[in-house]
């Protein structure tokens, strides 16, 4: 359903004449956007097997990445009209593919109609009637019933939301922990710097054409992307958050930096590259992993029950800090200068990584079950 305003969203560019249809397109495109980074997680995290859950999350950013730099390139060669032509192609292919992809089997279940879980759960695994395949199914349709139902109870009355689903400290701690994951999302300062990236490359005093350095930043986005679905199985989640973090934290500061002695009247000509340098790694690394990571812990931290609720919690929440952020940057360069700023945004990411080292559970190739009993500070037996 995400794909419908999105649709309309382009419609509106496209057609629009009014100022009152592009704010309407406007507003469309806010629903799209949030359906898409609230729902797109959640079914990849209820489809996906333990094994490649991560990777599988990863790819979600990594293409929403390669749509910006899509969107970047055809806004920078075509007009505004073919442009919106060609992008509304996008949410209609959309559309069309996955109008044929099955529900969870999660979902499913919840709703009470288990044989068309095991249809899902077939279609999912490439399930075949081998004897193998069958007990395989049976195994994982068990699993997946105690997780949906953990009291043995499959009425709707059990998958209705109440206050008293809010009362045990994990889930409390889950929506915390989701809250401060997105905030430190925002607060890294990646987007902010992408917002701002051709007045970063001019203080530097490149002479990059403003479209060009968004291009040039697009393919960092997704070069870092792309590394983080190659990496996010095959270390620990926290260990990537860590370094990734930290990472980010040195460009930054690096930045800083810079800013510091341009504006206390140092001679840094010999070192202007040095604001460039350090963007393009932040934008990289902070694409391998704590951009990325924040969405794929997210989506399996929250308890089974409330995960769409607590989902568009943390979005909307995400969508307030982002809208913060980004319409104050200004505000904050002038009241702390540039180099206030990056030392603020570094100062976030080095909290971001204390915080995930010491309060987030490692959740690499474990089961939904098994995160649920670490956010509750139990083990499987």
């Amino acid at each position: 359903m995400a794909a419908i305003p999105l649709l309309g969203f382009w419609a509106c560019v496209a057609f629009g004449g009014y100022v009152e249809l592009l704010y309407l397109g406007r507003v469309l495109a806010g629903l799209g956007a949030a359906g898409v980074f609230l729902l797109v997680p959640l079914y990849i995290t209820e489809i996906a097997e333990d094994s490649i859950r991560g990777s599988l999350g990863s790819f979600f950013i990594l293409f929403i990445n390669m749509g910006t730099l899509v969107s970047f390139v055809v806004g920078s060669y075509l007009s505004y009209h073919i442009t919106s032509y060609i992008l509304m192609i996008l949410p209609i292919v959309f559309l069309l593919c996955f109008i044929h992809f099955p529900e969870t089997p999660q979902h499913l279940i919840r709703c009470n109609k288990l044989e068309a879980a095991e249809c899902s759960l077939k279609y999912l695994r490439s399930f075949t009637t081998s004897p193998e395949h069958v007990e395989m199914l049976k195994s994982e349709m068990t699993t997946m019933i105690n997780q949906v139902h953990p009291n043995g109870k499959d009425s709707s009355e059990d998958s209705s939301i109440k206050l008293a689903d809010f009362a045990p400290f994990s889930t409390k701690k889950a929506i915390l922990i989701g809250m401060v994951l997105v905030t430190l999302n925002q607060f890294s300062g990646c987007f902010a710097l992408i917002n701002y990236t051709a007045n970063i490359f001019a203080e530097s005093g490149s002479d990059l054409d403003p479209n060009v350095a968004a291009i040039i930043v697009g393919v960092i986005q997704i070069a870092g992307s792309y590394v983080s679905t190659l990496v996010v199985d095959r270390f620990q989640r926290k260990g990537l958050y860590v370094v990734t973090a930290f990472g980010s934290a040195i460009g930054l500061a690096a930045m800083g930096v810079h800013a510091y002695l341009k504006g206390s009247g140092y001679d840094v000509s010999a070192i202007n590259w040095i604001p460039v340098a350090s963007l393009s790694f932040v934008i990289f690394i902070a694409s391998c992993g704590i951009l990325p990571l924040t969405f794929v812990i997210l989506s399996e931290i929250l308890p089974q029950k409330l995960r769409s609720f607590g989902g568009s919690m943390c979005t909307t929440f995400l969508w307030v800090v982002s809208f913060i952020v980004i319409k104050y940057f200004p505000v904050m360069v002038e009241v702390l200068g540039m180099h206030g700023c990056m030392w603020t945004f570094a100062g976030c990411c080095t909290f971001g990584m204390f915080f995930n080292a010491l309060f987030i559970p490692e959740t690499r190739g474990k089961s939904i079950e098994e995160i649920t009993l670490a956010m509750e500070g139990k083990s499987k037996n």
